[in-house]
């Protein structure tokens, strides 16, 4: 019988004790990363250990209709060995600038080195994104639901199943879509180092599945506003990020990641587009007119890429014109309130010594 196989632990008491015993086993597990490392076998052993049982707990949860919150402490598992895998890759590249003035046998040792964490992170997002494709899989088949995507579409196919599972299933799924979203995005900057041939569909298609199957959560909609950072899209950006706030579970962060849009919106150089344009909104067909007679002047001398790549400029300038727009009404307004709010209270203060 496999580590993650269903096993019922229908008492409370016992459910508890399993819990404790996985949370100390992963403690377990981080001393040992950061007395052997993250690649020996010893750690990859006790990794996969530490991850079976919080699927054992996650299924058996599922099992009973008691849902806990063991789907954050499984990302976190990952996470850490994320981080520590992104810590020792930097430190490897810093050691390795470090040592260029000195004998080429260090160099090497050191480019061997940071290869090795490369190839080990890439093979650990790779067998994460696998494992939670299949944990997706154990539980639709625990709920009784079928096991390819999009069942939550389909009509008629799970009427036996309790509201209450279904409930739960479509929560954890929608978590572990959110997983597999970050780990296509971290696999997608680790495994090309050339931003322009990134490919961020993949990500997307996991954070969009994950709010099909749950509208309500923000954190889906926030993880597609960072992907519209990536592609320099701010005006998509702002879009998701209103609409990890405008849900019944708003992504906690959400509010500090609109400032942050804002601000960096605001203090980015715009280019001016006062100078070149030419229009008059009395005639605006003659300025349409103007502006494609001076394309058409130049069309020899331009590419069709080079035109593309002009009409993208202006239009994320426009764009950017907008949000900066509405960052500025947004944040006086923000600062108005608060002004507003500190005088009520410094007011109340002196009535009250009054």
């Amino acid at each position: 019988m496999g580590t993650d196989s269903l096993i019922p632990l229908k008492d409370q008491k016992g459910k508890q004790s399993f819990f404790a015993e996985v949370v100390n086993t992963e403690k377990q597990l981080w001393a040992l990363i950061h007395s052997k490392g993250l690649l020996h076998s010893e750690t990859q052993d006790l990794y996969q250990k530490v991850r079976s049982s919080y699927v054992k707990v996650i299924l058996n949860e599922q099992e009973t209709e008691q849902p806990q919150d063991i789907e954050y402490s499984l990302w976190k598992l990952h996470y850490k060995h994320i981080d520590e895998f992104r810590k020792r890759i930097r430190q490897s590249s810093a050691n390795g600038e470090s040592k260029k003035s000195t004998m080429p046998q260090n160099v090497a040792n050191t480019q061997n080195s940071n290869d090795k964490y490369l190839e080990g992170f890439k093979l650990f997002l790779l067998e994460a994104t696998e494992f939670y494709q299949d944990l997706i899989k154990k539980i639709r088949r625990c709920n009784g639901l079928p096991e390819e995507p999009l069942f939550y579409r389909k009509s008629g196919i799970y009427g036996s199943v309790l509201p209450t599972k279904m409930h739960d299933c479509q929560f954890s799924c929608h978590r572990f879509f959110v997983c597999l979203g970050d780990l296509a995005r971290y696999r997608e900057r680790y495994e090309k180092p050339d931003v322009q041939s990134r490919n961020w569909s993949v990500a997307a298609t996991y954070y969009l599945e994950a709010t099909m199957i749950w509208p309500d959560s923000g954190n889906p909609q926030n993880q597609l506003a960072v992907l519209a950072t990536y592609v320099g899209d701010e005006f998509l950006a702002l879009y998701h990020c209103v609409r990890s706030l405008a849900v019944k579970e708003p992504f906690p962060d959400a509010w500090k990641n609109l400032i942050v849009l804002f601000e960096e919106n605001r203090l980015s150089n715009l280019q001016s587009l006062s100078k070149e344009a030419h229009f008059d909104f009395l005639k605006p067909s003659e300025s349409f007119e103007m502006i494609q007679s001076q394309s058409s002047d130049g069309s020899s001398n331009c590419s069709i890429s080079s035109s593309t790549e002009e009409v993208h400029s202006v239009e994320t300038d426009l764009w950017s014109l907008i949000i900066r727009m509405i960052s500025f009404f947004f944040i006086k307004s923000r600062y108005l309130f608060q002004k507003t709010l500190f005088l009520y209270h410094l007011n109340f203060y002196y009535d009250t010594l009054l």
